[in-house]
């Protein structure tokens, strides 16, 4: 689509930078945009029942597809392709319990035993604002993030500097995984292979060759097209060794005539079979960034709500609203339990 800004010049862009656009808006955006030095990248069916459900009161055995896993240009793991959760907590230097970027490059952190903001940091890479659009702690406890135009840069959790670690990854890839720039959510595997969603489809990712393999294909039905202006789409890999992915409710089964607040989906997937269960209809609109903490799962809007989520029904509980406009979220596992 091509964009006019009034300004004597057009900008044309991928649909799927809406929400990106949308930093624009207002006065606050547009001086953003003009007077701070950022890189302006974030750097988070077949038949349906006509039923309306109560959030979280879905029948599971009515809302799993069978769609099988297609092979890109690589494997989930070589010799080892189940994916399983970290033995221990691993050693983090990161103090926070939970973590969350916003429109404008500020990094949020939490603790979720008091459920208090602790910190507001700055995110830079080569002296310039970064923002992000996806979060995830690996393994060893580094955090990482990557931006709209696909940068993968590790994030200093203390002082928000940043390190360039892939400068495309989309480009890097070989073949076509539908509608793949920019990637929308962005999950660590305890492999160290990168989980992202492309929008429609769910990949995973080696970080050493940019080989991937595709989880949920496009064909599956799923989107996380929210509106002409946004886009969500994030997701997770949690301890119990499922991945959680947030789609719009238009593309599920379950919520597609939901009437609630809300305009997304929970679902959960089989990291073998990539079979897709639905959970319920999460009733907080524009969840953007959500991660795991303490057992349970958080989230965050791009209205600013900090909100808890229940990953067994998919209800949501409103914590409190911080004012700024969310794009991405992570847990540190180091508080998983």
């Amino acid at each position: 689509m091509n964009l006019n800004l009034n300004m004597g010049w057009q900008v044309k862009i991928n649909p799927k930078w809406k929400i990106r656009l949308r930093l624009l808006h207002g006065s606050a955006g547009l001086f953003a945009f003009f007077l701070l030095p950022v890189i302006f990248e974030n750097c988070n069916p077949t038949q349906f029942s006509t039923a309306t459900p109560s959030p979280g009161s879905a029948d599971l055995s009515t809302t799993t597809t069978t769609e099988p896993n297609t092979q890109g240009t690589g494997n989930l793991t070589t010799g080892t392709p189940v994916p399983t959760p970290f033995p221990t907590a691993p050693t983090v230097k990161a103090t926070g319990s939970f973590y969350a970027s916003d429109a404008v490059g500020q990094l949020y952190v939490f603790d979720v035993d008091t459920l208090r903001l602790q910190q507001v940091l700055t995110t830079t890479y080569n002296g310039q604002v970064v923002v992000f659009n996806g979060l995830s702690f690996d393994g060893a406890g580094t955090l990482y993030g990557i931006t709209v135009t696909d940068r993968v840069l590790t994030i200093n959790p203390q002082t928000g500097a940043c390190q360039l670690v892939i400068p495309n990854l989309s480009a890097g890839l070989t073949g076509s995984v539908g509608s793949m720039i920019p990637i929308l959510g962005f999950s660590i595997l305890p492999n160290g292979r990168y989980l992202s969603g492309t929008g429609d489809s769910v990949i995973s990712v080696d970080p050493s060759n940019l080989s991937y393999t595709t989880l949920v294909p496009a064909s599956a039905g799923y989107n996380s097209h929210l509106s002409a202006t946004m886009d969500g789409g994030d997701l997770r890999y949690l301890p119990n060794g499922r991945i959680y992915w947030i789609v719009a409710n238009a593309s599920s089964r379950i919520c597609r005539t939901y009437g609630g607040p809300g305009n997304q989906t929970l679902v959960e997937i089989d990291p073998v079979s990539g079979v897709v269960t639905e959970i319920g209809c999460l009733t907080d609109p524009d969840i953007l960034g959500f991660g795991f903490s303490h057992g349970t799962l958080y989230g965050f809007t791009y209205e600013g709500d900090f909100i808890q989520i229940n990953p067994a029904t998919a209800q949501t509980k409103l914590i409190t609203n911080v004012g700024a406009s969310f794009l991405s979220a992570t847990g540190n596992p180091a508080f998983w339990q």
